[in-house]
C-alpha cells in the first residue's frame, strides 16, 4: 500500500509541475504578444550590449478607410522592416515594441499608445523611445486661435482619418500640435527627452484615389481641400491635461520645449514629396542600410544623416536640439575631435570644410580612413590646405609621388593638425616673472596640440595680447588685454585660480577657444549689409494662444535696444527682464543661423540658437526676405536674461551670429566656464545654384548699474 500511495503522489506531483510549466510558458507568450501585435514573435533575445533598453511604437498604414485617400503599397513593409531591425539586430524585446498596422492604426490607438509611454513602468528616465510612422501625411490651414509660423500645420493621417464616426462626425488627422504636446509632456513628466521620431511621409503630395495604381512610385502625402480646416477645439483635452499645474516661468517653462523634447528624422523637406515603390519607402530603405553599416555607440544623429544616400528627389531632414547626441543615447553627447569628410573628385582631394570652419591656406590635416581614428595614430597621408572656399577646401600633398601612390577609399576623414600663426591667440606673460604653474600648463598644451588645437603665441607686450596671466601671491589673476573687450570697461576675468598647473590649464585652454572664436570672421563681409539684427526686451502676452511649448508667448516691449552698434542694459539685483533677438534678411536667398553669447567674465559660450534642421540640404531657418526670432515668436527657443555678479559694476558679453548660405555644424563652439560653477547666464536662465557665402554679426552687450 505505501508503494501505491507513493506512486500516486509522484503522478500528482508530475502533473502539477507540468501544469505550472505550461502556465508559465503561456504567461510568457501572453506578456510578449500583449505589446507586440505581430504574430509569431521570436523569443526575447539578449539586447544590444551598447544600447540602453529601447521602447518603440511602430506604425505602418497601407490601406485607408476613407475613399478620399489612396492606398499605399510599401508602408507596412517599412514598418515590418523597422520592427525586424529592432528585434533581430538591436535585440529589443518584443514586449517593448508596440506594432500598429492598417486597421489597428486608428487615430484613437495612435494617441493612446503615444500617451502610454509616460505610464510605462519599464521606461526609466533617459531610456530611448523610438516612434516610427510610415503612411500618408498632409497639411492644413491653421485653425482659429492656433499659432503657427507659416499659417500651416502638419498632419499625420491615421487609418480612419477623414472617415465618419457612427454619429456622422469626421475623424480628424493628428496635427503636429497634438504630437508636440504629448512629447513635451513625456519629456517633462519623468521619462526624459531621449525620444527619436522617424516620419517616412510627406506633407505635400497628391495622394488621392484618382492616381494610377500601377505607377512605379507613389507619394506618401495627400492634398486636402483648400476649405478644409481642423476644429479649433481638436484635442483640447490633451492640451489641457498636458499644460495644467504648470506655472509660467522663464527658467522652468522653457526647459524642454519645442525641439528639445525629441530628435526628428524626416523623409524630406516640407516642399518635397516622400516616395515609395512596391518594396517600401526609399527613405526607410536608405535609413536602415545606413544604420546597419554604422557603429551605433559612436554615431550621432548628424553622422547618420551624412550616411543616408540615394534618396532621389528627397532631402532627408534631421531636426532637434540634441541631434549631436549618440544614437538612442541621451547620456552620451559626442565629444569627438573636429573631423571633416574628404572625397576625391578626379585628381583633386576635397575636404568638406572651409573658411567658416577656420581653415586657412597652409593648415595641415591628417587623413584617416575612419572618423573614429585616434589623432595620434598613423595617418593615410598628411595634406595641407591649398585652395580654401567658404565651405570646402582643396587639399594637396607636398610629396606628389606619395599622393599619386595612395589608393583613396570611398570615404576618409581629415583631422586638423595646425593653425596658422595669424590665427593664434596671443597670451600675455610678464617679462621676468617666473610662474612655473603657467609654464607647466603651456607645456601640457603643447604636447596635446594635435588633439586640441589649443595653443597660443606668448608675448611680453600686454597691448599685443588677447588675455594674460599675473601671479598675485598664491593665486593667478587673468587680465583681459583685448581692446574689443576693454573698450567697454571690462579688464579682467571675474575669478582667479590657485597657482597650480591643474587649475591654470583649463583657463588657458578655454581662453584660447573663447578669443579665437570671438574674433573669427570672414576676410570680407558679403552678407552683413543685407542682414538687420535687432534686440528687444520681452513681456508675456497674457492674451496670446498657447504655442507648441505649452506656454503663453512673449512679445516685444518697446523699440530695439541695439543702438549705435551696441546694447546697453541697466540691471538691478531684483531685475528679471528677459530679452530676444530678431534677424531680418533682405536677400532673396534663405540663410542658416547660429547664435552664441560670449561671456567675457567667465569665458563661457552659450548657444542661443541653432538651425532647426541639420545636415546636407537642411532647410534654412532664416527665410529669403523674411525674419527669424530668437527667444520668442515663431523662431522658438528660450528668452534670455542678464545680471551683474557680486562686486561687479560693469560686465561685457557679445552675441555673435554666424550666417551662411549652407548648413554648417558649429555646435563645437559652445563651452562651459572653466572657473568654479557660478550662476548661469543668458538662455540658461530662463534649387537654384548661387555663390556660397558666410558672415558674422557681433553685438556687444554691456551691463552696468
Amino acid at each position: 500500500m505505501p508503494d501505491l500511495v507513493a506512486f500516486f503522489i509522484k503522478i500528482i506531483t508530475t502533473l502539477i509541475l507540468h501544469a505550472y510549466s505550461q502556465l508559465s510558458q503561456a504567461a510568457y507568450r501572453l506578456a510578449s504578444l500583449s505589446r507586440d501585435r505581430l504574430p509569431g514573435a521570436d523569443p526575447i533575445p539578449k539586447r544590444h550590449p551598447s544600447l540602453p533598453p529601447i521602447h518603440a511604437l511602430i506604425i505602418g498604414i497601407n490601406t485607408y478607410r476613407s475613399d478620399l485617400i489612396t492606398d499605399l503599397r510599401g508602408a507596412v513593409n517599412d514598418a515590418d522592416a523597422m520592427n525586424d531591425y529592432l528585434r533581430k539586430e538591436l535585440h529589443v524585446p518584443a514586449n517593448q515594441i508596440v506594432n500598429l498596422r492598417n486597421k489597428q492604426a486608428t487615430r484613437k490607438a495612435i494617441i493612446r499608445e503615444l500617451r502610454a509611454f509616460r505610464k510605462r513602468e519599464t521606461i526609466q528616465k533617459g531610456d530611448p523611445i523610438l516612434i516610427y510612422f510610415a503612411g500618408h501625411g498632409s497639411t492644413s490651414s491653421v485653425p482659429d486661435g492656433w499659432a503657427a509660423a507659416n499659417g500651416k500645420i502638419s498632419l499625420l493621417m491615421p487609418y480612419d482619418s477623414l472617415s465618419r464616426k457612427v454619429y456622422g462626425a469626421t475623424i480628424q488627422p493628428i496635427p503636429d500640435r497634438t504630437i508636440g504636446a504629448i512629447l513635451h509632456d513625456l519629456a517633462e513628466g519623468g521619462k526624459g527627452n531621449n525620444v527619436t521620431v522617424i516620419l517616412d511621409c510627406c506633407h505635400s503630395g497628391s495622394g488621392t484615389r484618382d492616381l494610377d495604381p500601377k505607377a512605379p512610385l507613389r507619394e506618401r502625402g495627400i492634398v486636402l481641400d483648400e476649405k478644409y480646416k481642423l476644429p479649433s477645439n481638436l484635442d483640447v483635452g490633451i492640451w489641457n491635461e498636458t499644460s495644467k499645474d504648470r506655472a509660467v516661468s522663464v527658467a522652468e517653462g522653457f526647459s524642454l520645449s519645442g525641439t528639445k523634447s525629441h530628435v526628428l528624422l524626416a523623409a524630406c523637406r516640407e516642399s518635397e514629396k516622400a516616395k515609395e515603390d512596391e518594396d517600401g519607402g526609399v527613405f526607410t530603405r536608405s535609413l536602415l542600410n545606413a544604420l546597419r553599416t554604422l557603429e551605433l555607440h559612436k554615431t550621432t544623429y548628424q553622422d547618420l544623416m551624412e550616411q543616408i544616400i540615394n534618396v532621389p528627389g528627397q532631402t532627408p531632414q534631421c531636426e532637434g536640439h540634441y541631434s549631436d547626441r549618440i544614437l538612442f543615447n541621451a547620456l552620451v553627447k559626442s565629444k569627438k575631435s573636429l573631423v571633416y569628410p574628404v572625397t576625391s573628385e578626379g585628381q583633386k582631394v576635397i575636404m568638406a570644410a572651409g573658411a567658416i570652419h577656420g581653415v586657412t591656406e597652409g593648415c595641415l590635416y591628417s587623413i584617416y580612413t575612419s572618423r573614429h581614428s585616434a589623432p595620434d595614430s598613423e595617418p593615410l597621408a598628411v595634406m595641407s590646405a591649398s585652395s580654401v572656399g567658404p565651405f570646402r577646401t582643396e587639399l594637396s600633398c607636398s610629396d606628389a609621388a606619395r599622393a599619386l601612390a595612395i589608393t583613396w577609399p570611398s570615404s576618409c576623414f581629415a583631422f586638423q593638425r595646425t593653425r596658422s600663426d595669424g590665427q593664434a591667440v596671443r597670451l600675455y606673460v610678464p617679462h621676468g616673472d617666473s610662474i612655473p604653474p603657467v609654464m607647466e600648463a603651456l607645456q601640457e598644451m603643447h604636447e596635446l596640440q594635435q588633439q586640441t588645437l589649443s595653443f597660443a603665441l606668448l608675448t611680453g607686450n600686454e597691448n599685443e595680447a588677447h588675455f594674460g596671466v599675473r601671479l598675485d601671491g598664491h593665486r593667478i589673476k587673468y587680465p583681459i588685454c583685448d581692446p574689443l573687450v576693454t573698450s567697454y570697461g571690462l579688464h579682467a576675468f571675474y575669478q582667479t585660480t590657485k597657482a597650480r598647473s591643474r587649475y591654470v590649464y583649463p583657463i588657458l585652454r578655454a581662453g584660447i577657444h573663447f578669443f579665437w572664436h570671438l574674433h573669427h570672421g570672414p576676410k570680407k563681409h558679403q552678407l552683413l549689409d543685407h542682414i538687420q539684427p535687432q534686440m528687444y526686451e520681452l513681456e508675456l502676452d497674457e492674451d496670446g494662444e498657447l504655442g507648441l511649448d505649452l506656454r503663453r508667448p512673449y512679445t516685444t516691449s518697446g523699440g530695439s535696444l541695439l543702438q549705435s552698434g551696441r546694447v546697453d542694459i541697466t540691471v538691478t539685483d531684483q531685475d528679471r527682464s528677459v530679452y530676444g533677438i530678431a534677424v531680418h534678411n533682405r536677400l532673396k536667398v534663405p540663410l542658416h543661423v547660429w547664435a552664441f553669447y560670449f561671456d567675457c567674465s567667465d569665458l563661457s559660450i552659450n548657444e542661443y540658437h541653432r538651425p532647426t534642421a541639420v545636415g546636407r540640404g537642411a532647410d534654412a531657418s532664416l527665410p529669403a526676405e523674411g525674419s527669424l526670432t530668437i527667444g520668442y515668436g515663431d523662431g522658438g527657443g528660450r528668452p534670455f536674461t542678464y545680471f551683474l555678479r557680486p562686486e561687479q559694476d560693469v560686465d561685457v558679453g557679445f552675441i555673435k551670429l554666424y550666417i551662411s548660405t549652407h548648413f554648417v555644424d558649429l555646435s563645437h563652439i559652445e563651452q562651459e566656464s572653466p572657473f568654479e560653477v557660478g550662476m548661469p547666464r543668458g538662455s540658461e536662465m530662463t534649387v537654384e545654384h548661387f555663390e556660397g557665402a558666410w558672415d558674422t554679426v557681433l553685438i556687444p552687450v554691456v551691463q552696468h548699474r
